[in-house]
């Protein structure tokens, strides 16, 4: 497979601040002492082609709706790995640039880390310095007073540390922003979505850290709530499952992915937040706490279920409805293939002689236990006389 590109974006932001944060869209009109924002241009290697990418799992693509602006929101979650030791391993890397560039080291705060976490849960669902959810990445950061200063890097793709800083380094608007003398707190987001990448981002402030987090090792895994905007959803999200066909009693598994619209060398697993069954006494759809739609088929024919994401909204949310046939099984369809033939007479015989576990449809008298007695039903069945 192409390699995958690994892309850098940085931002950087002064805003005066009483207590909250003061929204880009006044800047325009702004007097001299109110914020000034600016953001870099993606950087995209020779090699970057999102054309290239291509799907290694079995999905279909959520069909869109002309139900839905681009501003409208829904609910998603996204599961992936925390790496804190990364995390302090990036501010030990920071420092000595800065030491070795005149500059004073800069802390790690509470909650900048907090937010720099989030934000790359974020960027692992919408690569961007814009939020899943349409607003600016400063909207993430904690709230301060006064007149600060405060930048944001991010960056996907890079496997360590020291690729993601080399790469940041290398970069003149991210290495301004690693070296700005005002800066003196930092929040650090390492992230490893369910495919494996990496997204990176430093959050830079020239506020004094609040509190300093006692340094953790290791990493967690952490489920992320984010909200998103239809514009970065329409035409991103897959499905691994569709209409199908159960027998009573079995279990499938619907999972949901997006394709990042920043960076579409990557389609995280995220979680559905919206399952319904139209006859529960047919058809049962749950979802459980890995974000999967378990569906059940309950009784003949079956029904319809619909999954997706939830609406902040409406009450219908963004995703799609599916038929699931239900059938009943046979008395003799040891496999559950709608065929009752000689395999599953071999199966049979290889359960009795111990070779293989017993079969959810194998105990043809439903007495609890597997003996010679299931075989010869077996083979009265085989026979045409049952």
């Amino acid at each position: 497979m192409k390699k995958a590109a690994v892309i850098l974006i940085a931002a950087a932001i002064v805003v005066t601040l009483t207590g909250g944060f003061m929204p880009a869209d006044i800047i325009a009109t702004a007097p001299d002492d109110m914020p000034e924002y600016s953001l870099s241009d993606p950087l995209y290697p020779e090699n970057y082609d999102a054309a290239a990418y291509a799907d290694n799992i079995a999905m279909q693509k959520l069909p869109d709706s002309d139900a839905f602006q681009d501003s409208d929101l829904f609910k998603l979650k996204i599961t992936g790995y925390s790496d804190f030791s990364a995390a302090y391993e990036i501010l030990d890397l920071l420092n000595s640039h800065r030491e070795a560039n005149g500059r004073k080291p800069v802390k790690m705060d509470r909650e900048l880390l907090k937010a720099a976490m989030l934000r790359a849960a974020e960027c692992a669902v919408y690569y961007s310095h814009t939020r899943p959810d349409g607003t600016s990445c400063f909207t993430a950061f904690p709230p301060v007073s006064g007149k600060h200063s405060f930048a944001e890097n991010i960056a996907i793709g890079y496997r360590s540390p020291a690729e993601v800083m080399n790469g940041w380094r290398n970069s003149s608007g991210h290495n301004t922003n690693m070296l700005n003398a005002d800066y003196v707190s930092v929040g650090i987001g390492c992230f490893k979505n369910s495919d494996g990448t990496w997204s990176w981002v430093q959050c830079f402030s020239a506020a004094k850290a609040n509190e300093e987090p006692a340094k953790t090792l290791g990493g967690l895994q952490e489920t992320y709530s984010i909200t998103a905007a239809y514009s970065c959803l329409q035409g991103y999200l897959y499905i691994s499952e569709g209409e199908t066909t159960l027998m009573i009693g079995d279990t499938t598994v619907f999972s949901l992915y997006i394709k990042n619209k920043g960076y579409q060398y990557t389609t995280p697993k995220i979680h559905f937040t919206e399952a319904l069954a139209e006859d529960r006494s047919l058809v049962d759809v749950i979802i459980l706490s890995d974000g999967m739609a378990h569906v059940t088929a309950v009784n003949e024919p079956g029904g319809h279920i619909g999954v997706g994401l939830a609406s902040t909204k409406y009450s219908t949310g963004l995703g799609n409805s599916y038929f699931i046939t239900v059938k009943a099984v046979e008395d003799g369809d040891i496999n559950a293939d709608g065929i009752i033939n000689v395999s599953d007479g071999v199966i049979m015989q290889r359960i009795l002689a111990g070779l293989e576990p017993k079969g959810k449809y194998s105990d043809l008298n439903a007495d609890g236990v597997m003996t010679v007695a299931d075989g010869v039903i077996m083979q009265r069945i085989l026979a045409g006389l049952e």
